[in-house]
């Protein structure tokens, strides 16, 4: 759900993230600033991923290769002095793997 605009103020938001290169972006960044602060690993929990299924096909795509965009540059371009590793879990109700597998 969007955040009203009073929420925005209060947590200091000025603009909201457009596109997936600039989320990716601020999600490497954000990175950087836990290997900063001394922790190896972060862990990203993802719930109801039945979700994603029920995208239109150009959102399946974009969500999808998003997730293949954060591990190619966590995998190949991994620096563990300056950035840490992420650990996604993806939870998900029973069939929403076969869902996915038709996609």
């Amino acid at each position: 759900d969007a955040l009203s605009p009073n929420e925005l103020r209060e947590l200091g938001v000025r603009s909201r993230l457009s596109d997936s290169p600039s989320g990716l972006a601020v999600y490497f960044e954000w990175l950087r600033y836990v290997a900063a602060g001394g922790y190896h690993s972060f862990l990203v929990l993802i719930d109801e991923v039945e979700w994603i299924a029920l995208q239109s096909e150009s959102k399946v795509s974009q969500i999808l290769n998003t997730f293949r965009e954060v591990f190619d540059r966590g995998v190949a371009k991994a620096d563990p002095q300056r950035s840490c590793k992420s650990v996604f879990v993806l939870a998900f109700s029973p069939g929403c793997w076969d869902r996915l597998l038709e996609l």
